[in-house]
This record gives structure tokens, sequence and C-alpha cells, in this order.
């Protein structure tokens, strides 16, 4: 991380959350992002997948509704291996006291720290798990065809884990399904303009999948087995509530950082405190760096203290361990896990953000 230290006590940084001055214009007290009435706490989140049913719901009335739920279990949470999902599953258990089954969609990326968290949160707090995965080949395929034709590799498990929790709700009985989504840290609340090259919606990702079918070698066989997963919306129940937890709580990270050392076994890979499920987010984060000069990373990081979840030191630190500015490490395994090498991975950055919406752009 070469150079990373220096830029970060130069002076050009918000002097509150952090954030470079090619983001945001800044003024002693703040900047345009973190100071009250800025422009990212006006975005709108236009993914289709990502939007909840919170509303104006409390947790009593959250709690409520799992009793319409008509099978053994209260209420369905998805877990990822990661902080947020870990925490919510505990606190779904322990202090709601609901019975929920614990639904985790394969991508293929998960991290070994990962798949050890979540087979330790189940086995400890007595929850039912299901580790559910799309077809291998199928996957790969829409994976690797993403990547080289599209610059981004996340559509497809963003729709994958979707699918997995709608799918197991219906078969299930459940009427709530409970993710640990939070505005503090998920991209697409924080920020939907930084991170929205990916599908948005059933009709784009089928686009998407249509595009790269024959080059890919993906069959019609194939996409038609896969038509549940690839057009959710025409057969996902709208009766089912999706409630975005953390949103509804005190979503404190220190606090949410003592439960997991205490009550678990909690563990995240070497520079991945943030985003621990998965082997490709360096590659990710590192894409982002070498467009903007900035990653996803900075931005969860300059919200958290401009929230007043971490200080001013504790930032700095998780910066310079954390911030992907120099190529990953793990980049060769990372790039063979979408079937693609070094060569091919400098046409791919190319296209990364050229491929993004217009608004991503600016």
């Amino acid at each position: 991380m070469a150079g990373l230290e220096t830029n970060l006590t130069n002076s050009s940084r918000c002097p509150k959350c952090l954030m470079p001055s090619i983001a945001v214009e800044q003024s002693s007290q703040g900047c345009s992002y973190c100071l009250p009435n800025s422009e990212h706490d006006k975005v709108t989140v236009g993914d289709t997948f990502i939007a909840n049913d919170n509303s104006d719901l409390t947790i009593e009335q959250v709690r409520e509704l799992t009793a319409k739920s008509t099978g053994k279990y209260d209420c369905l949470v998805g877990i990822t291996g990661g902080r947020d999902s870990s925490f919510l599953l505990y606190y779904t258990k322990k202090v709601l006291g609901l019975n929920p089954l614990a639904v985790n969609f394969s991508t293929g990326f998960q991290t070994p720290e990962a798949v050890h968290n979540m087979s330790d949160a189940t086995t400890r707090l007595g929850v039912d798990f299901i580790r559910y995965s799309i077809n291998r080949s199928f996957m790969q395929k829409i994976q690797k065809g993403f990547f080289t034709k599209y610059g981004e590799f996340c559509s497809p498990c963003h729709k994958g884990h979707h699918y997995t929790l709608a799918k197991f709700a219906r078969e299930n009985g459940i009427k709530v399904i409970i993710r640990g989504i939070s505005s503090k840290v998920d991209l697409n609340k924080i920020n939907p303009d930084y991170f929205n090259y990916f599908c948005q919606n059933d009709q784009e990702f089928s686009d998407r999948l249509m595009d790269i079918a024959s080059e890919f070698g993906i069959t019609k066989d194939e996409i038609e087995f896969h038509q549940d997963m690839i057009h959710l919306d025409k057969w996902k129940s709208h009766d089912v509530l999706t409630i975005d937890l953390p949103d509804m709580l005190e979503w404190n990270y220190q606090d949410i950082q003592s439960i997991l050392d205490s009550e678990f076994d909690w563990k995240y890979p070497e520079k991945q405190f943030f985003h621990c499920d998965c082997k490709l987010n360096p590659t990710l984060c590192y894409m982002e760096y070498c467009d903007h000069g900035y990653s996803e990373k900075q931005i969860v990081i300059s919200n958290l203290l401009a929230n007043g979840d971490i200080d001013i030191d504790k930032g700095r630190y998780f910066l310079e361990e954390e911030e992907v500015s120099e190529t990953p490490d793990n980049i060769d395994s990372a790039l063979s896990l979408v079937g693609v090498d070094r060569g091919a991975f400098k046409n791919i950055i190319e296209k990364f953000w050229k491929n993004g919406r217009e608004s991503c752009q600016s």
C-alpha cells in the first residue's frame, strides 16, 4: 500500500470523513459528502432487488408479522458470513426470540472465513441452515460472461442471492424475509450512483444473459431450466415482506463487533474486515480504485465516520489496512474463479466503468 499513508495525512482529504478531494467539495468543517443535506443523503435506490418493505414498521410489528408464517419457521434470515448478517441472525434468535431459517446462496466466491462464520453462528445458535447452489457450470458461464463482456461479476451473485431467499421463503411458508442490508455500509443505499453498474431488475439481467449466451456456451435448455431465477418477479410472492432490520435498529458497529467477538468465533480475511465474504472483493475494489482513485471501502469508511460510528483514528487505520490501491495479492487466484487471466483482465478493467450508467460517470 505504498503512498497511501502519506495521502491520508495531507490536506487533500475531508477532515471529518476522510473522503478524498477528487470525490467531493471540501471545507474546514467537512465536505459535500458528510455535511448535513449533502447530496449523498438524497439518492434513491433504483435496484428492484434491493427494495424493502420497511416503511414505518416497528420492531414489534415485524415480530407480529412473522406469526403469519405457516410452517416451522417464523422468518427467513439471509446470511453471508459477514458482520451484519451474522449479528442479525443473533439478534433475530436471541433478542427477538424468533425461530429463523438461515439461508445462504453459495456464489462459488466465498472466503473460507465466511463459510466458517456461517457454520459457527448457526451451530451455536441452534438455527437450521440451508446453503444453496445453482448449477455450478451454468453459474460459471454467466459469471465469466458478465465479467468479460460488461466488466462486472456482481450481477449473477446478486440475482442468485435474492432468488434463493425468495425460493426458500416460498417452500417453507415463510412470510417475512429479514436481511442484514444496512444504509451505513451497503453501497446501494449509501450511494447508488457509485455502485450502479450491475443489473437492477429482471429484464436487464435477462437482456445481458441473452447477449452473452452464444459466446459463452449457455444453452437454451440451461436458460429454460433456470427461468425461476432469471425472471424472479414473475413468481415471487408479494405477500412476503422483505425487511432490512439494521435500518430499524440502533446499528452501532462497535457494539456489533463486541457481540460477534463474545458470542461467536467470527473471522475475516486479512485486509477484508469490510465485505469479508467474497474472494473477489479485493479485485473489485482495485478496479474501482483504478478508475476513481478510491473504492467502495472509502465510501463505507467515510459513511461510518460521518455518522459517528468510528473515530478519525479508526477511520485512518481502516483505510490504511483496507483500501486496495495496488494489485491485490490474490489477483491470479481470484481471476481464475471467473475463468480469465491477467491479459484478459487488462481489457476487462477498461469496460468496468464504461458499462456503468451515466450517473456513475459524473
